[in-house]
């Protein structure tokens, strides 16, 4: 068995222990450095712009408020201003998303075809036959295969599910001109999605011991595909498993709850709309106490003879589960043209043409910007409230005061000067670490952590590999 241990470049979210992120490319041609390079930027820059939503504060910046309020009383209302900002974001984030419920109730749903292409390519593959393993020197030099994933709209592929309309020819021409101006914002809305954007999860299992998953929430930029690299001079099975984003969000109903109420996957709303037709189709409420009598099929499903009206989320929520994912297998080829062996399916999907979902990126943008001049200003607080703390003690006490901070600095010297024979004995101790200079370290530490651009890390393979054998 050839060695697979390749390096793989993770471009967002932070690492799991034995699985790997997939390298994600705008385009397949561009260099994984660059592309590294560009996702660093932006993990750089979440991390100076860390958002206060919540009502919480950065943690290298946050101080006790009350005790700048005797000098700084303006401090209570940026508390009372971050209390505010939390409501307000609870409230436009819930009227939003009434919104945009109303909307997709007024508004026909509109499918596309996705097209998924899956392919693979190889590189040394023939120099290997003539060179022991102590010639491969370098990751290039030896025998290597990158599958890739692609996708992208196929505008011919459209398709609404409203029904044809039946009117004047007044209300059919009022009925086209919407329909054309809904069609002007879905293409500019069209031109925006990427192909991560259709999916939650992605997970590649390669082989037997090795495997790879991307995750939405941990990823930082949409982009138009998957790249994954490895060494290998054998042709691999591979199995890829890919979760659709929906939205709103779909489950799927479990067991022998499905046939009865003839509903596979959905949206809860519609789950429970289809369960309370079947309970008023077989009659199965009590008018007088307000209460389901089950019938022998909810028996043998809940386990209960009676079911209470507020009951019906709770139950049924034992019964969802995830969508099932797509799910495709490829064998990597290591000769021939990959025309040969590309794969391509065609995956309805629907897109959410909602307006209101479009126009948040420049004020997303101002947000961020804000809330990086905030905690600026605060950390300028933070320094102006120490040099206002030591000065107030020199004035109060000052010989006392200079005669602290002397033994304080000629303990923090004999420390740094100790040798390895004395040893350090006093860090030992959990009184060592409530000294007044250790919260002032770790905040500099901390800060120091935070601006710090990342480097780009090789992750070992998720289960140790051996090499091969040369024959």
């Amino acid at each position: 068995m050839s060695k697979k241990n390749d390096s793989f470049v993770a471009s967002g979210g932070s690492s799991k222990k034995d699985k790997k992120k997939l390298k994600t490319s705008h385009t397949t041609n561009q260099p994984l450095l660059q592309n590294t390079q560009q996702q660093q930027q932006q993990q750089q820059q979440s991390h100076k712009t860390t958002s206060l939503t919540g009502g919480s504060l950065p943690l290298a910046y946050t101080f006790p408020i009350e005790h700048i309020v005797s000098f700084c009383p303006e401090a209570l209302l940026f508390t009372n201003l971050l209390e505010f900002e939390k409501r307000l974001d609870s409230a436009i984030t819930k009227r939003q998303v009434d919104l945009q419920e109303q909307q997709r109730i007024r508004q026909p749903k509109l499918f596309k075809t996705l097209r998924l292409s899956i392919y693979n390519t190889y590189s040394n593959q023939s120099a290997f036959y003539h060179l022991d393993n102590k010639s491969l020197v370098s990751v290039q030099d030896k025998p290597s295969w990158t599958l890739r994933i692609e996708g992208k709209l196929n505008d011919d592929g459209s398709f609404s599910q409203q029904s044809i309309y039946k009117g004047t020819p007044y209300a059919q021409q009022q009925q086209q001109q919407q329909q054309q101006q809904q069609q002007q914002q879905q293409q500019q809305f069209q031109k925006k999605r990427k192909f991560t954007s259709f999916f939650k999860k992605v997970f590649i299992q390669i082989g037997h011991r090795d495997s790879c998953e991307w995750d939405k929430s941990q990823a930082l930029l949409e982009t138009d595909g998957f790249e994954v690299k490895r060494n290998g001079h054998q042709e691999i099975d591979i199995k890829i498993l890919m979760y659709l984003d929906h939205s709103p969000q779909r489950y799927k109903v479990l067991g022998n709850l499905a046939g009865l109420i003839n509903v596979h996957t959905d949206t809860k709303p519609r789950i429970i709309n289809a369960f309370w037709s079947y309970i008023k189709t077989n009659k199965l409420l009590d008018l007088d106490s307000k209460k389901i009598n089950c019938d022998d099929n909810l028996k043998s499903i809940f386990g209960l003879d009676v079911l209470q009206f507020n009951q019906i989320p709770q139950i049924l929520r034992e019964h969802l589960g995830s969508p099932d994912p797509l799910e495709f297998n490829y064998t990597i080829k290591l000769s021939g043209d990959r025309q040969d062996y590309e794969q391509a399916y065609d995956v309805n999907v629907e897109l959410d043409d909602n307006p209101i979902s479009m126009n948040n990126s420049a004020a997303k943008h101002q947000i961020l910007s804000l809330d990086e001049e905030i905690n600026q200003c605060v950390q300028k607080i933070n320094v102006h409230k120490r040099k206002r703390e030591f000065m107030s003690k020199l004035a109060d006490q000052p010989l006392q005061f200079l005669h602290d901070q002397t033994q304080q600095l000629v303990k923090d010297y004999q420390v740094l000067k100790s040798n390895s024979s004395s040893g350090f004995e006093e860090e030992r101790h959990s009184s060592f670490y409530y000294q007044p200079l250790m919260s002032e370290v770790v905040d500099k530490y901390l800060s120091k952590q935070s601006i710090s651009s990342p480097q780009t890390h090789v992750l070992p393979p998720s289960t140790p590999q051996t090499p091969s054998q040369s024959s």
